[in-house]
């Protein structure tokens, strides 16, 4: 068997910034609630990185179900026909939330 050097698979992992420069969006559907939103891979390179694009949901929900766990992401190529009518999702801005912890001490 031939040495594959380490890799796994054949190729390179297609990652979002190739997405961006050849013009496609990235699809997440979420298999619980059957929604499907599509965005800007440039949007989702400064929100997670340069991720592959299967992996692009990292740390996002469904905004429906507020589940994680059924999230599948995919580069797309859309045709002219279907892009009419089709609603991209733009990434506006980002917010840093501010959360504070407790902790009870115990009797002494």
């Amino acid at each position: 068997m031939p040495d594959n050097g380490g890799r796994s698979r054949r190729g390179q992992i297609w990652r979002l910034s190739d997405a961006h420069d050849v013009g496609q969006l990235i699809r997440i559907n979420c298999q619980h609630c059957n929604i499907k939103r599509h965005y800007r891979p440039a949007d989702l390179l400064r929100l997670v990185g340069n991720l592959a694009c299967d992996n692009a949901m990292k740390g996002m929900r469904c905004e429906k179900c507020r589940k994680a766990d059924y999230l599948v992401a995919f580069a797309w190529n859309p045709t002219a026909r279907e892009l009419v009518g089709l609603s991209i999702r733009r990434l506006a801005d980002i917010r840093m939330v501010r959360k504070v912890v407790w902790d009870d001490e115990p009797p002494r």
